[in-house]
């Protein structure tokens, strides 16, 4: 883990004993990497700035993994809007503004005007670049207009944790946008091999004409 401990873990959920142990570290890392991704900022980028991990940041990486931990199940869709208002509250003040803070786009002239970067926990320290994945964004206003992409119309970012997809906002008009992202996550319990994991995300983009 880049910042946070089992002792941070452990304390924060009231988890006694080492049996879990290393389930833990594995969450923690996930959480760790999902809070950068979505700040879009790397660890180093945080100490540069603040000199520590801020203790909002540190707190609201330990709810995400408390939130990871308590629900393993692929039935249950883990999704950063899915965590409660506060997760928003405290996370927000430190995201650049990228795909991740509300963008009002005015100029719709031709050309990929809009631009999304997204990431999403898998298990085993997966990463999106591991997996083959399908997506669909759509304007809210209109669920007809939608533009649907598969992986490789998506250019990796770094070592592939995160990706970005890149449009003009005159395919799907004006009002708000979302992304639904389709992940197949290989599991020999299933016939075809993998299961496929929805996820929602709200790049928080507002296109106003």
């Amino acid at each position: 883990m880049k910042y946070l401990t089992l002792e941070y873990i452990k304390e924060h959920s009231r988890i006694l004993g080492n049996a879990q142990n290393d389930y833990l570290e594995r969450t923690g890392n996930a959480a760790e990497q999902a809070i950068l991704n979505l700040c879009q900022r790397t660890i180093e980028d945080i100490y540069a700035e603040y000199g520590e991990v801020p203790p909002d940041l540190m707190h609201v990486t330990l709810e995400l993994t408390e939130h990871l931990y308590n629900h393993r199940g692929p039935t249950e869709q883990v999704a950063i809007s899915a965590v409660p208002y506060n997760f928003d509250l405290l996370v927000k003040p430190y995201m650049r503004l990228t795909s991740g803070s509300r963008e009002d786009i005015t100029d719709t002239t031709l050309g990929s005007d809009v631009k999304i970067i997204f990431g999403v926990c898998l298990p085993n320290d997966m990463v999106l670049a591991d997996v083959d994945f399908t997506g669909m964004v759509y304007n809210t206003r209109d669920m007809d207009s939608k533009i649907e992409f598969g992986k490789s119309d998506c250019h990796p970012i770094g070592e592939g944790a995160r990706y970005c997809f890149m449009f003009n906002s005159d395919e799907l008009g004006v009002g708000r946008y979302m992304l639904r992202l389709t992940v197949h996550v290989p599991d020999s319990d299933y016939p075809a091999g993998y299961s496929k994991e929805v996820v929602v995300i709200d790049p928080k983009i507002n296109v106003i004409g």
